[in-house]
């Protein structure tokens, strides 16, 4: 295989078995690297995962593989992934590679990250879970690794979770040595106490179940201890779950127990308990008369990448290097020097991971015990002031003399991230991470590549430029800055929140076609990347300024009745045609009361005063129209013709007049203005007196358009 730890070894259109065409990267772990590929047969999405030259040449592994992964393929159900094949490549020299399910949707992990899940919600996704466990446990298969990165909620529901990453083998030495089938696999919060000594069996996947149960419900991960003997006391006793309601309280009770046989002894203990009453529950958790042998893990599945991505992926593998150092009786909780003698290193290699604020994991090599000692000094302060976790190991064979010096560089330069990672094998390195923009990504990378080159070091590049979450309503207020006719409304996103790569819809009225580009240019600075769909209605400008000034409340209720002069039925679509006579009502409940003001804008920038004019005066609601059998006020505003008078207003469509108008009916405690409108005025004057009107009254408005066009 040509590839090394700094890539992928596949690139996008590679295509293996003439079968599966590659499409891109997902993750890179430490058995290998997954892709998103297409089945160019069947046209299916499907996921690939390639093993790493040292697996696939040991048969150990391989044979451990073939086996679980034909068991694996047995497991057929919507809640668990599926694995399809394992076969051979002849690409890029030769590679084994397992075929498996894409499953598109958000890991439970990221839906976690937006805060806490209620009661409800976790009980739908236990039952989910306990399916998927049920059906793969009938098979000898185990997961060993349930947590909820390895949860995916298909399509964003609870209701279709899946479980995926069963484990083959897990990372457990600070050389990245494999254990094949025993030793420690999975996140020391979730991990049942019996996996940290390296056993495992069916009741450990219930208790992942429900320690993930309470990181869910909390919207944070449960905490496990900051150094070793602190997590081995914390698994011997019963999680704190006094914050869990009911029902969700009991169950995860019956799962987080420390002793195996004090828990819900099976997948269809816990469904009884789901879906039973309180008799059944009570039978659930009688212990089997001897305790289930343990199954090696299963394979890894594949897994979206998000949130932070490459990073993600390389802390599950340092958190599993942080296993084996425990397996190995390295102890943990402070960063460890080994021993006084220098070893030759070869590969020379450090590797950082940052984590999070005082998260911070260190492995690797320094040419002396004061070298050592200086790069846990630096990296203590980019850490918070905290010693990182992990170990450094003084060893001989540095590739060149500023090496040392170079790598703390390159991690002063990444700790303008939040989260990062640095690999530095010989002269080659990697630097990963996310930023907010291309600015910080650009200023992190040209102070890394000058660190590096004092070294003589290579640098490859995985920073990604992320897009931090957008908050819609926020969004939305930036966006009306440049609204010019009444409000815009902008959608898209979950629960209000736009994540990296959510389209925005903006939908709303424009007076004129080319303020659409004018928009897209003011608001796509705005959305950091994010692609932007605009549902635009264009109004023209008279009529936008009208609707720009009115109040957003309308009147409750409140609505018009488009009829005919001199034909029965109703105005379609809002629209008369030339010649034409439209009667226009007014429909409103009878106890909405207050004074009625109804104006008529045309879009050649016109007024004109339905109610009240100098020959209809009434306008206080009681006094006026009529109130039908339902309740409903009625006050006619246009007439047929030959009802017409000064007092009546009623009128034609003329071929002069076409184009998009707007009736506007405002109700307020007392008269608009303090004196009469005239019956017709323009649209400036008048808009000038209405500002002021509406700001000085408590008014409420409601608006029609009135279309006007030829015949068809």
């Amino acid at each position: 295989m040509a590839a090394d730890r700094m890539g992928g070894t596949l690139q996008p259109g590679d295509i293996l078995n003439n079968t599966y065409v590659i499409e891109h990267l997902i993750a890179i772990g430490g058995t290998g690297e997954v892709y998103r590929a297409r089945n160019r047969a069947a046209g299916r999405e499907i996921a690939i995962k390639i093993l790493r030259r040292e697996f696939a040449s040991n048969e150990t592994f391989l044979d451990l593989m073939r086996r679980e992964a034909a068991v694996l393929h047995e497991v057929q159900d919507d809640a668990v992934v599926r694995y399809y094949d394992i076969l051979h490549s002849d690409l890029h020299g030769g590679f084994i590679f397992l075929v498996m399910e894409y499953i598109r949707g958000e890991p439970l992990a990221d839906r976690m990250k937006r805060g806490p899940i209620d009661e409800a919600t976790c009980l739908t996704i236990a039952r989910r879970i306990a399916q998927g466990l049920k059906a793969s446990h009938e098979k000898k298969a185990l997961h060993r690794d349930l947590s909820p990165d390895n949860v995916i909620l298909r399509n964003g529901d609870p209701e279709r979770a899946v479980l995926i990453d069963f484990g083959i083998a897990k990372d457990v030495s600070e050389d990245a040595r494999t254990v094949i089938g025993g030793g420690f696999a999975g996140k020391y919060q979730y991990a049942a106490p019996e996996q940290i000594d390296g056993h495992a069996d069916g009741r450990s996947d219930l208790y992942s179940l429900g320690m993930t149960l309470i990181g869910a419900f909390r919207g944070q991960a449960p905490a496990s201890g900051a150094s070793y003997l602190e997590i081995i006391r914390a698994k011997s006793e019963k999680p704190d779950i006094s914050d869990l309601p009911g029902r969700l309280n009991a169950l995860v009770a019956k799962l987080t127990d420390p002793e195996p046989e004090k828990r819900l002894q099976s997948p269809d203990a816990v469904l009884r308990f789901l879906g039973a009453g309180p008799a059944d529950a009570s039978n659930a958790d009688a212990a089997p008369r001897s305790t289930p042998a343990a199954v090696p893990p299963p394979p890894l599945a594949s897994r979206r990448s998000s949130g932070i991505g490459l990073v993600l992926v390389l802390f599950v593998l340092l958190a599993g290097l942080a296993g084996g150092g425990w397996y190995f009786g390295l102890g943990s909780g402070r960063t460890l020097i080994f021993g006084p003698e220098r070893p030759l290193a070869d590969p020379y290699r450090m590797e950082i991971l940052m984590a999070g604020p005082g998260r911070m994991r260190v492995s690797g090599h320094a040419p002396s015990d004061e070298a050592v000692a200086a790069a846990l000094t630096a990296l203590t302060s980019l850490n918070d002031g905290a010693l990182p976790e992990g170990g450094i190991e003084a060893a001989d064979g540095v590739p060149h003399p500023e090496w040392p010096s170079a790598v703390i560089a390159m991690a002063r330069a990444a700790s303008s991230m939040k989260i990062w990672w640095i690999y530095v094998e010989g002269l080659q390195a990697e630097i990963a991470g996310e930023v907010q923009n291309e600015a910080v990504r650009s200023a992190v990378l040209d102070a890394a590549r000058t660190a590096a080159l004092e070294a003589g070091i290579t640098l490859r590049d995985s920073i990604e430029v992320v897009a931090p979450p957008l908050q819609i309503d926020a969004l939305s207020v930036s966006v009306n800055a440049f609204a010019t006719c009444g409000p815009l409304t902008v959608g898209g996103g979950t629960d209000g929140v736009l994540a990296d790569g959510d389209a925005v819809i903006v939908s709303g009225r424009i007076g004129r076609a080319e303020e659409e580009t004018l928009l897209r240019n003011a608001i796509e600075p705005l959305l950091a990347g994010r692609p932007l769909t605009l549902a635009l209605e264009v109004v023209n400008p008279p009529v936008c300024r009208i609707l720009a000034l009115l109040p957003t409340n309308p009147v409750p209720g409140l609505g018009f009745r488009y009829g005919f002069g001199r034909k029965p039925g109703l105005a379609r679509a809002d629209t008369y045609r030339v010649a034409e006579n439209p009667v226009i009502d007014l429909l409103i409940p009878q106890d909405v009361t207050g004074f009625l003001h109804v104006f008529y804008a045309d879009n050649a920038a016109s007024v004109y005063h339905f109610l009240p004019h100098s020959e209809r005066l009434a306008n206080a609601l009681s006094t006026i129209g009529t109130v039908d059998e339902a309740g409903t006020r009625v006050v006619r505003l246009t007439f047929p013709a030959d009802e017409s008078t000064n007092q009546n207003v009623g009128f034609d469509v003329q071929s002069t007049d076409l184009g998009k108008n707007v009736v506007v009916a405002v109700v307020t405690p007392a008269p608009l203005f303090d004196s009469l409108r005239p019956f017709g005025e323009g649209l400036a004057l008048f808009l000038e007196d209405l500002a002021p009107a509406l700001r000085r009254a408590d008014a409420a408005a409601s608006w029609r358009f009135l279309v006007t066009a030829q015949p068809p």
